[in-house]
């Protein structure tokens, strides 16, 4: 009868000691890759960031210009709006103030 290989123990220290130099393996591998990554990823944020904060704060006074330019289309006319009390027929009024 052949002798026995190896106990038990030993058998799961072998794998145990696999899984462990895979994983430093692994993680060897993936780290640099992730650091380029990252650095790449904040230079695009600081070159880009404050064009899109301007586009942001540009689009925001937009609409403010809009609204206000809206309501005023809707009251300077008769102080009421000119549709009466609570309309808007100002050509560009696409809501009903009410």
């Amino acid at each position: 009868m052949p002798a026995q290989q190896g106990t038990l123990t030993t058998r799961l220290r072998v794998i145990l000691v696999g899984v462990i130099l895979l994983t430093v393996i692994v993680v060897a591998a993936v780290l640099p890759a992730a650091f380029q990554i990252r650095a790449a990823n904040n230079e695009l944020q600081h070159r880009w960031f404050p064009a899109s904060d301007a586009a942001r704060v540009l689009l925001a006074s937009l609409v403010d210009q809009e609204t206000g330019e809206r309501g005023w289309s809707c009251t300077s006319r008769s102080g009421t709006g000119a549709g009466g009390p609570g309309r808007c027929t100002a050509p560009n009024a696409a809501v009903d103030s009410r």
